[in-house]
Protein backbone atom coordinates (compact mmCIF):
# COMPACT_ATOMS: atom_id res chain seq x y z
CA UNK A 1 0.00 0.00 0.00
CA UNK A 2 1.02 3.48 -1.13
CA UNK A 3 1.89 6.01 1.93
CA UNK A 4 2.12 9.73 2.55
CA UNK A 5 4.41 11.67 3.73
CA UNK A 6 3.75 15.33 3.64
CA UNK A 7 6.15 18.13 4.61
CA UNK A 8 5.98 21.29 6.67
CA UNK A 9 8.44 23.66 5.19
CA UNK A 10 9.84 26.51 7.63
CA UNK A 11 11.72 25.04 10.62
CA UNK A 12 10.80 21.65 9.31
CA UNK A 13 13.06 21.34 5.81
CA UNK A 14 14.72 24.42 5.71
CA UNK A 15 15.44 27.62 8.01
CA UNK A 16 15.68 31.03 6.04
CA UNK A 17 17.76 34.05 7.94
CA UNK A 18 16.22 36.59 9.71
CA UNK A 19 16.66 39.56 8.12
CA UNK A 20 15.81 37.87 4.91
CA UNK A 21 12.86 37.52 6.63
CA UNK A 22 12.04 40.42 7.69
CA UNK A 23 12.79 41.91 4.24
CA UNK A 24 10.18 39.85 2.44
CA UNK A 25 7.63 40.52 5.22
CA UNK A 26 8.12 44.37 4.73
CA UNK A 27 7.98 44.57 1.20
CA UNK A 28 4.80 42.51 1.68
CA UNK A 29 3.23 44.50 4.22
CA UNK A 30 4.36 47.86 2.12
CA UNK A 31 2.24 46.49 -0.92
CA UNK A 32 -0.96 45.69 1.36
CA UNK A 33 -0.46 48.34 3.85
CA UNK A 34 1.08 51.38 2.29
CA UNK A 35 3.78 51.46 5.12
CA UNK A 36 6.31 48.76 7.20
CA UNK A 37 3.90 47.65 9.92
CA UNK A 38 4.97 48.01 13.49
CA UNK A 39 6.75 44.57 14.70
CA UNK A 40 3.88 44.33 17.82
CA UNK A 41 1.31 44.04 15.10
CA UNK A 42 2.94 40.81 13.73
CA UNK A 43 1.65 37.73 15.06
CA UNK A 44 3.48 34.41 15.29
CA UNK A 45 4.15 33.08 12.38
CA UNK A 46 4.89 29.27 13.01
CA UNK A 47 2.37 26.54 11.79
CA UNK A 48 0.08 29.50 10.48
CA UNK A 49 -0.90 30.42 6.88
CA UNK A 50 -0.11 33.69 4.72
CA UNK A 51 -4.17 33.98 4.55
CA UNK A 52 -4.53 33.49 8.41
CA UNK A 53 -1.31 35.45 9.46
CA UNK A 54 -2.69 38.68 6.77
CA UNK A 55 -6.15 38.35 8.89
CA UNK A 56 -4.36 38.47 12.09
CA UNK A 57 -2.15 41.72 10.98
CA UNK A 58 -5.23 43.51 10.12
CA UNK A 59 -7.01 42.81 13.42
CA UNK A 60 -4.45 43.86 15.29
CA UNK A 61 -4.00 47.18 13.33
CA UNK A 62 -7.84 47.63 13.74
CA UNK A 63 -8.76 47.58 10.61
CA UNK A 64 -11.95 46.66 8.99
CA UNK A 65 -12.49 43.60 7.77
CA UNK A 66 -14.35 44.87 4.60
CA UNK A 67 -10.99 45.62 3.39
CA UNK A 68 -9.54 42.48 4.19
CA UNK A 69 -9.87 40.49 0.70
CA UNK A 70 -8.15 43.58 -0.75
CA UNK A 71 -5.14 43.44 1.61
CA UNK A 72 -4.56 39.71 1.42
CA UNK A 73 -4.64 39.64 -2.18
CA UNK A 74 -2.15 42.41 -2.25
CA UNK A 75 0.00 41.00 0.56
CA UNK A 76 0.42 37.63 -1.41
CA UNK A 77 1.04 39.44 -4.25
CA UNK A 78 4.03 41.07 -2.66
CA UNK A 79 4.82 37.56 -0.96
CA UNK A 80 5.49 36.44 -4.87
CA UNK A 81 7.43 39.42 -5.92
CA UNK A 82 9.98 39.47 -3.39
CA UNK A 83 10.78 35.87 -1.99
CA UNK A 84 12.61 34.51 -5.21
CA UNK A 85 14.78 37.86 -4.10
CA UNK A 86 15.69 36.60 -0.76
CA UNK A 87 15.51 32.93 -1.13
CA UNK A 88 19.35 31.79 -2.67
CA UNK A 89 21.90 29.57 -1.31
CA UNK A 90 23.38 32.54 1.33
CA UNK A 91 19.50 33.02 2.49
CA UNK A 92 18.14 29.39 3.04
CA UNK A 93 19.74 26.51 4.56
CA UNK A 94 18.43 22.81 4.39
CA UNK A 95 18.29 21.32 8.35
CA UNK A 96 20.36 18.94 9.02
CA UNK A 97 19.25 15.52 7.56
CA UNK A 98 16.51 17.20 5.39
CA UNK A 99 18.20 15.85 2.53
CA UNK A 100 19.05 12.31 3.01
CA UNK A 101 15.79 11.98 4.15
CA UNK A 102 13.58 13.40 1.19
CA UNK A 103 16.54 11.56 -1.50
CA UNK A 104 15.72 8.03 1.06
CA UNK A 105 12.05 8.90 0.61
CA UNK A 106 11.96 9.52 -2.57
CA UNK A 107 13.95 6.82 -4.34
CA UNK A 108 11.04 4.33 -1.74
CA UNK A 109 8.35 2.79 -4.10
CA UNK A 110 5.55 2.81 -1.71
CA UNK A 111 6.17 6.19 -0.60
CA UNK A 112 4.45 9.60 -2.07
CA UNK A 113 6.02 12.59 -1.13
CA UNK A 114 4.05 15.99 -0.60
CA UNK A 115 4.03 19.44 1.39
CA UNK A 116 1.64 20.67 4.03
CA UNK A 117 2.33 24.55 4.37
CA UNK A 118 1.51 27.93 5.58
CA UNK A 119 2.77 29.31 2.04
CA UNK A 120 1.22 30.11 -1.01
CA UNK A 121 2.17 27.47 -3.66
CA UNK A 122 4.65 30.18 -5.27
CA UNK A 123 6.84 30.94 -2.37
CA UNK A 124 6.90 27.39 -1.27
CA UNK A 125 8.96 26.54 -4.14
CA UNK A 126 10.59 29.50 -4.07
CA UNK A 127 12.14 28.44 -0.90
CA UNK A 128 12.77 24.93 -1.35
CA UNK A 129 14.56 25.75 -5.20
CA UNK A 130 18.34 27.24 -3.65
CA UNK A 131 18.94 23.54 -1.68
CA UNK A 132 17.20 21.45 -4.36
CA UNK A 133 14.32 20.45 -2.25
CA UNK A 134 11.95 21.56 -5.23
CA UNK A 135 11.79 18.97 -7.76
CA UNK A 136 11.15 15.94 -4.86
CA UNK A 137 7.87 17.43 -4.66
CA UNK A 138 4.79 17.73 -6.41
CA UNK A 139 1.70 18.02 -4.62
CA UNK A 140 0.70 19.50 -1.55
CA UNK A 141 -1.70 22.19 0.03
CA UNK A 142 -0.63 25.59 0.79
CA UNK A 143 -1.65 28.57 2.49
CA UNK A 144 -3.13 30.32 -0.79
CA UNK A 145 -5.85 27.10 -0.51
CA UNK A 146 -7.55 27.86 2.78
CA UNK A 147 -6.66 30.19 5.41
CA UNK A 148 -7.34 27.56 8.19
CA UNK A 149 -4.58 24.76 8.04
CA UNK A 150 -6.48 22.15 9.72
CA UNK A 151 -8.14 22.00 6.03
CA UNK A 152 -5.19 21.19 4.17
CA UNK A 153 -4.19 17.69 4.61
CA UNK A 154 -7.63 16.48 2.89
CA UNK A 155 -6.54 18.77 0.09
CA UNK A 156 -2.69 17.33 -0.47
CA UNK A 157 -4.26 13.88 0.05
CA UNK A 158 -6.91 14.48 -2.95
CA UNK A 159 -4.02 16.13 -5.28
CA UNK A 160 -1.85 13.03 -4.34
CA UNK A 161 -4.05 10.61 -4.98
CA UNK A 162 -4.78 12.27 -8.08
CA UNK A 163 -1.15 12.45 -9.25
CA UNK A 164 -0.52 8.52 -8.38
CA UNK A 165 -3.93 6.87 -9.19
CA UNK A 166 -5.19 3.75 -8.06
CA UNK A 167 -3.88 4.41 -4.53
CA UNK A 168 -6.22 6.11 -1.61
CA UNK A 169 -4.79 8.11 0.67
CA UNK A 170 -6.39 8.36 4.42
CA UNK A 171 -5.73 9.13 7.89
CA UNK A 172 -4.25 5.29 7.80
CA UNK A 173 -1.38 5.87 5.55
CA UNK A 174 -0.38 9.45 5.70
CA UNK A 175 1.96 11.39 8.31
CA UNK A 176 2.84 14.78 8.95
CA UNK A 177 6.09 16.10 9.60
CA UNK A 178 6.16 19.77 11.21
CA UNK A 179 7.40 21.81 14.02
CA UNK A 180 4.95 23.97 15.60
CA UNK A 181 1.59 23.26 17.23
CA UNK A 182 -0.04 24.54 13.98
CA UNK A 183 0.96 21.57 12.35
CA UNK A 184 0.18 18.86 15.56
CA UNK A 185 -3.59 20.52 15.77
CA UNK A 186 -3.99 20.53 11.76
CA UNK A 187 -3.18 16.41 12.05
CA UNK A 188 -5.13 16.03 14.99
CA UNK A 189 -7.70 17.41 12.96
CA UNK A 190 -7.57 14.90 10.61
CA UNK A 191 -6.86 11.89 12.92
CA UNK A 192 -3.32 11.81 10.91
CA UNK A 193 -0.07 10.83 12.63
CA UNK A 194 2.07 13.88 13.36
CA UNK A 195 6.10 13.65 13.65
CA UNK A 196 7.26 16.88 15.59
CA UNK A 197 10.89 18.10 15.46
CA UNK A 198 11.93 20.80 17.51
CA UNK A 199 14.08 22.85 15.53
CA UNK A 200 11.59 25.65 15.44
CA UNK A 201 10.57 27.72 18.36
CA UNK A 202 9.10 25.15 20.41
CA UNK A 203 10.89 22.83 22.49
CA UNK A 204 10.74 19.07 22.41
CA UNK A 205 8.99 19.07 26.09
CA UNK A 206 5.90 21.58 24.54
CA UNK A 207 5.54 19.73 21.18
CA UNK A 208 5.56 16.20 23.51
CA UNK A 209 3.05 17.99 25.33
CA UNK A 210 0.67 18.55 22.88
CA UNK A 211 0.35 14.99 21.65
CA UNK A 212 2.79 14.38 18.86
CA UNK A 213 2.89 11.02 17.91
CA UNK A 214 6.57 11.17 18.33
CA UNK A 215 8.72 13.83 18.49
CA UNK A 216 12.77 14.48 17.91
CA UNK A 217 14.97 16.79 18.42
CA UNK A 218 15.61 16.87 14.90
CA UNK A 219 16.08 15.25 11.40
CA UNK A 220 20.43 15.01 11.63
CA UNK A 221 20.46 11.57 12.74
CA UNK A 222 18.78 9.94 9.37
CA UNK A 223 18.57 6.46 10.68
CA UNK A 224 17.04 7.12 13.70
CA UNK A 225 14.87 9.84 12.08
CA UNK A 226 13.66 7.18 9.29
CA UNK A 227 13.20 4.70 11.40
CA UNK A 228 10.57 6.69 13.19
CA UNK A 229 9.06 7.18 10.00
CA UNK A 230 8.53 3.70 8.50
CA UNK A 231 7.07 3.11 12.05
CA UNK A 232 4.18 5.90 12.10
CA UNK A 233 3.66 4.75 8.60
CA UNK A 234 3.52 0.94 9.30
CA UNK A 235 6.69 0.83 6.93
CA UNK A 236 8.53 -2.78 7.52
CA UNK A 237 11.83 -3.05 6.04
Amino acid sequence: MKKLLLFDIDSTLITMERTAQRAIMSHASKRAFGYDIPENAVPQLSGKTDRQIIAEINANLGLSIASLEFITNEFLEGLREITPKFSTPFTVQALGGVVEIVEYFHHHSDVTLGLVTGNNRECAFFKLSPIGLDKYFSVGAFGCDHHDRRLLPPIAMQRAMDEVGLHTFTSDNTLIIGDAPGDIACAHANEIPILAVATGRYSFDELRDLGADAVLEDLSNTSKSISTINRLLNIYT
